[in-house]
């Protein structure tokens, strides 16, 4: 798959009817994910709202929430490209650089592709609040279960 033809599959999985949606991405319409591109070079982005029940008693986003828009990226990427094969997650690292303030309406991620093996696929990424200031990044590795060839 060229990435201009995974731009438009990636694309038009965020505008599936709500419930092809609902049956095949609960959590990306859960979170509320806006596709924003998937670039020439492979990065893809995705701009989350802040629900206000996503904050803690502070009014700072969970960090568990952070990483859940980090794997929703991670797993529609892997779930395209694949073809729609199973690519679980074997392990996922983020770190969290700056506090999501009550300021912040939305996180925006982008991620792309660090390596692709036989039965790995790796990927990295970074979280932006609205200023554009980075406040995580990420590191994952998905086991490419199938053994599906991955063109990037």
């Amino acid at each position: 798959m060229t990435n201009a033809e995974l731009r438009e599959a990636l694309k038009k999985e965020y505008e599936l009817p709500y419930e092809e949606q609902m049956k095949q991405h609960p959590i990306v319409f859960d979170l509320g994910g806006e596709f924003v591109d998937y670039t020439e070079d492979g990065r893809f982005t995705v701009r989350y709202p802040i629900k206000p029940t996503q904050r803690n008693g502070h009014k700072l986003l969970q960090g568990g929430y952070i990483s859940a828009f980090f794997d929703d990226n991670y797993g529609l990427f892997a779930y395209v490209a694949s073809d729609k094969s199973s690519m679980p997650s074997i392990n996922m690292t983020v770190n969290f650089h700056k506090g999501v303030t009550e300021e912040t309406d939305h996180i925006t991620i982008t991620t792309h592709v660090t390596s692709v093996g036989k039965r790995i696929l790796s990927m990295a990424g970074e979280a932006r609040n609205d200023k554009g200031q980075l406040v995580a990044t990420c590191q994952t590795n998905m086991l490419n279960a199938d053994g599906v060839r991955i063109n990037i």
